[in-house]
């Protein structure tokens, strides 16, 4: 509610006053309490995850690498959606084209959006697979709690978590009554607002929830041209979450959740670079220095809905056995109209439908207790996309810079049926009281079917024919097993050593040609599927007394046919690399010297590389060409990241607290394309975030005031280099923000 340029001078004095209430009304009647019950130092509490799929553990004893945020941590680090974990999770990097999110953990991942293809780390909300990446972004909504799993995950997490996968766990309904109401205010007219209701509609046996939610903002991209939108990145965003849970017996339950977000707003964009790859001058009239000011020649939109209903059956048969029914439909609709050379030159008309939905139903039994406890289930996917593609451009931009400037437009009309189903097992065998076996395996069975057709039509040129009838198909089956050794040395101190191997399906080029009206009789229509075998070792620890954890990991990953996406002729193009290789180590550190100090460190290294990459694509000043991409770094795969957080808990005289915190993400140079070019990737840089926290003593009400990007840093996570005539582009992340929250608990 502070964009300077908005809003009445009154209502931003008010939006001042509020950004510094928490840290000047507290002081005016409460004072410091120094006891030395408060300087003595806390253990640190035990955290308990749902990774394993079995229940609930302790994140001590999990052999997996997990880094996980509560409710207070995603409060107090301002994290309110997926793309927000990115600086608070080293290792893992999350950008985004349009609304597609592109999610890497330890360098595995794809920026690839279109149909034909799925991402190589995926998302989980509540257990369901999320398919596409325009469901990834969804506003975090009663959330608990969210694990980051690093390392493959198909035994039991299946479809294309090779790299790893991000548990979005919601609050459920219970017995205890929560009524929770939250608002933000912020810099460039954020304002967020949000409820929650919870507890028992007949007590034991009936309870519900429901939530909603408000999020709107004003954009933090100015737009300079006054024939298009006044100002990008914007948010506008509405939706609610309601679940029932009905426990029908002592062993029996069934919930049912159902979740809406409607987006409309316009789409985040992405800053020209003004050159081609080789530096060149593009051919724009105005280079604009300013990181968030573009000159867009005219309005852009996007329309987001994503929906889901998933219903959840727990029949616990007696002390040993449980079994579990997971049945869920999800969808997506977008809608994208955008000017994506984002200059003032008329060079590309970017529009776009896509209507997604999704069937899955998971079949689980589990052996809780016991020297053997093990898990078995099967699985089921269903997915059908339409797509549309229309791009208005010219053949200077498209095909090569040395043509002439004819306008070129190029339709894509297509839609994918998807069907997958597996087996998988896991299981874990006591050797000895501190000596166990991991052994698991997973089968999986997936078809796919394109059909559509493609028309690159000059214009005042003969329009190509659309052939309905072309078509292209797929089937393909892998087994993921996975084997290992964990080894509880006491009870602070755990080692894990495993093998596993990640599988993700091949697919179709949507749209790939060299003369887009061969559709998928081209070629290199298709690309294999990708194979990736891993070696973790692990240690967890805790030490002085629970006062310091430490947990480590070591890596080695083996790929085969690693599947990169580059852009060929505007049209996104996924090749295999032969062969590569990651290497890396990461450290997670938590300590806490006394009641009123926490420190927490995170420090990933990654040595990820083509080692057999001849045929990659890469765009040049005039047009595509392949390259010999061996040696060269991964996508999106930086040497070394880090997350540094200092806390200080202030007591005050009347049992209230303040929690100062201050935090800063560092990473390394990280490239975009397999070219490894300088100009295609992001240098060095660093965020620092700071807050100050107020809780009142009996936990009601809770104030947050934040500011984050705090040196105004200005950094790009993913560039588009398809346009031979206004350039390449990088997107645009936020500058500066600050605001303040505040949430009350009713009850």
């Amino acid at each position: 509610m502070c964009h300077k340029k908005q809003i009445p001078k009154l209502a931003q004095i008010r939006c001042y006053l509020a950004f510094i209430l928490v840290s000047c009304s507290t002081f005016t009647s409460l004072y410091p309490q120094n006891s030395l019950a408060q300087e003595q130092a806390v253990q640190l509490e035990t955290i308990t995850v749902t990774a394993t799929r079995t229940g609930e553990t302790n994140l001590q004893e999990t052999a997996i690498a997990i880094t996980t945020f509560d409710s207070i941590d995603l409060f107090e680090r301002n994290i309110n959606n997926t793309k927000d974990l990115t600086h608070a999770t080293p290792g893992m990097s999350i950008s985004q084209n349009a609304n597609w999110a592109q999610v890497f953990i330890r360098g595995i991942g794809t920026n690839n959006i279109f149909p034909g293809s799925e991402t190589s780390s995926t998302v989980h909300y509540d257990g369901v697979y999320m398919s596409r990446p325009t469901m990834v972004f969804n506003d975090f909504l009663d959330i608990e709690q969210v694990e980051v799993l690093k390392g493959p995950q198909g035994t039991l997490y299946g479809r294309n978590s090779i790299g790893g996968t991000i548990n979005i766990k919601p609050y459920l309904p219970t017995n205890e009554h929560r009524s929770i109401g939250s608002i933000e205010l912020g810099n460039y007219g954020r304002t967020r607002i949000s409820a929650t209701v919870s507890g028992p509609m007949i007590e034991d046996q009936l309870m519900g929830s429901f939530s909603v939610l408000a999020h709107d903002s004003d954009g933090y991209v100015k737009n300079l041209n006054p024939a298009g939108t006044d100002y990008f990145n914007d948010e506008n965003h509405e939706g609610f979450r309601g679940s029932l849970r009905w426990l029908m017996n002592d062993r029996m339950e069934f919930i049912i959740s159902t979740d809406y977000l409607d987006q409309n707003e316009s789409p985040p964009m992405r800053k020209p670079t003004y050159t081609l790859s080789d530096g060149t001058p593009a051919n724009t009239a105005q280079v604009i220095s300013d990181p968030w000011k573009i000159n867009s020649n005219f309005d852009s939109t996007t329309e987001l809905t994503n929906y889901g209903t998933h219903g959840k059956y727990i029949w616990d048969i007696n002390e040993d056995y449980e079994f579990t029914s997971i049945t869920a439909y999800r969808g997506a609709d977008y809608k994208f109209h955008g000017d994506t050379d984002y200059t003032e030159i008329a060079d590309v008309d970017f529009a776009m439908n896509e209507d997604q939905n999704q069937f899955s139903q998971e079949f689980q039994l589990t052996k809780k207790i016991g020297q053997l406890t093990w898990l078995v289930g099967t699985y089921y996917f269903d997915e059908h996309i339409d797509y549309n593609f229309q791009n208005n451009t010219t053949l200077q931009s498209a095909v090569n810079r040395t043509l002439p400037s004819i306008p070129l437009q190029v339709i894509l009309d297509a839609e994918t049926d998807t069907s997958s189903w597996a087996v998988f097992f896991s299981s874990s065998y006591a050797l000895t009281d501190q000596l166990s076996v991991i052994l698991g395996t997973r089968y999986s069975y997936e078809k796919k079917k394109m059909s559509g057709c493609g028309i690159s039509t000059a214009v005042g040129g003969t329009p190509a024919v659309c052939r309905p009838d072309e078509k292209a198909s797929l089937s393909e089956h892998a087994s993921t097993p996975k084997v290992g050794l964990e080894y509880q040395y006491n009870d602070d101190l755990f080692f894990y050593g495993t093998v596993s191997r990640g599988y993700k399906s091949g697919g179709f080029n949507f749209g790939y040609t060299d003369n887009i009206s061969t559709g998928f009789s081209h070629p290199d229509a298709e690309f294999d599927p990708e194979f990736l075998t891993a070696y973790e070792i692990g240690i967890k620890s805790d030490w002085m007394d629970h006062r310091l954890r430490l947990n480590s990991t070591f890596f080695y990953y083996d790929y085969k046919d690693l599947q990169v996406q580059s852009f060929k002729n505007f049209v996104s193009t996924i090749s295999n690399a032969d062969k590569s290789e990651i290497t890396g180590a990461e450290l997670e550190a938590t300590f806490t010297p006394t009641n009123n100090w926490q420190f927490d460190a995170g420090i990933s290294w990654l040595d990820a590389e083509y080692k057999d990459f001849k045929n990659a694509a890469e765009q040049n000043n005039n047009g595509p060409i392949q390259i010999d991409a061996s040696g060269n770094k991964l996508n999106k795969a930086p040497d070394w990241s880090t997350d540094l957080t200092a806390r200080y808990y202030q007591y005050l005289q009347n049992g209230s607290m303040l929690t100062w915190r201050v935090n800063h993400y560092w990473q390394d140079r990280e490239y975009f394309t397999a070219s490894n070019l300088k100009t295609k990737s992001q240098e060095a840089y660093g965020i620092t975030n700071v807050s100050l926290g107020y809780s009142s003593i009996d936990g009601k009400l809770e104030l947050l005031a934040y500011i984050d990007n705090v040196a105004d840093q200005d950094y790009i996570s993913g560039i588009t280099d398809f346009n031979l005539n206004s350039g390449m582009a990088g997107d645009i992340n936020p500058p500066r923000t600050y605001g303040i929250k505040a949430v009350y608990h009713f009850q």
